[in-house]
Parts: C-alpha cells; structure tokens; sequence
C-alpha cells in the first residue's frame, strides 16, 4: 500500500483525489470533480462539528453505556447543513 498522500501539497492533492475516486469506484481523476467555496465548506463542517459536541453531556463529558459505548446526551442536535447554506446563501455567500 502506498504511503498516506499530503493533500497540502498539490502532487498530494492530485494523490489523495485520485484515492478517493479508486476507493468509491469513480472515474480516476487527479482533481476534485465539483468545485465548493472554502468558505461554505468551513460553515458545513463547523455545523458537523456543533452537532459532535452537542453529543457530550452537560459535564462536557462523554455519556458512556455500562459497557462503554458512547450515546448521544439530552442536549444533543443534528447537524442542520441545509439550513446553514440556506442562510449563507441568503447573506450573498456563493456556492454549493
């Protein structure tokens, strides 16, 4: 197996995308096949991210099963990506 691509490098961008297409079966391709605004990008994730955390429970904490699986506490919320791009398209941000 090759070594890990370095998607910051732009030979290792090329590497990384073209891994990604060959694991998920696409066409092999050296570039990204839709183009996302980096800033929309970063409200998707930063949403993702919120609904992570509100998985914790109120201590901060992960809220464990007896035998150790982790669960979603009472204050827990899905991610809502489509109202986040709904809102920064609305405020003139421009992307998918």
């Amino acid at each position: 197996m090759p070594p890990p691509a370095d998607p910051s490098s732009r030979s290792g961008l090329a590497r990384a995308v073209a891994i990604f297409h060959e694991a998920f079966g696409l066409p092999r391709r050296t570039s990204p096949t839709a183009a996302i605004d980096d800033g929309l990008a970063r409200l998707r994730l930063d949403e993702v991210h919120r609904a992570n955390m509100s998985k914790l429970g109120a201590d901060g904490q992960p809220v464990l099963r007896d035998d150790g699986k982790v669960l979603k506490s009472e204050r827990y919320s899905p991610p809502d990506v489509a109202a986040v791009v709904a809102r920064a398209q609305s405020s003139g941000m421009r992307g998918r």
